[in-house]
């Protein structure tokens, strides 16, 4: 776990409905020097959707990031894969 000690400065926190085990991943995929420090799940008994993710923090290019899954009716917007280009 870590911990406000452990860390300097502003923590993003990211939010998803759903994808936050997937984006963690992904980000951690495409970034030089970037590690996995903690992941937590959703256990049966706690609110939320069983093993989402409650909360997970990772390091990418010695900058701390955190992420959480959300119910998605609280979410504000929808992720999605598209990327828009212009030509």
């Amino acid at each position: 776990m870590v911990t406000l000690n452990d860390t300097k400065g502003i923590i993003p926190f990211l939010t998803f409905s759903g994808q936050a085990k997937e984006a963690l991943d992904f980000y951690i995929s495409i970034f030089p020097d970037s590690k996995l420090l903690s992941i937590d799940y959703i256990q049966k008994d706690e609110k939320g959707l069983e093993g989402k993710v409650l909360n997970g923090t990772f390091k990418l290019m010695n900058q701390t990031f955190m992420v959480m899954d959300i119910e998605e009716k609280y979410s504000l917007w929808t992720y999605t894969k598209k990327v828009d280009r212009k030509k």
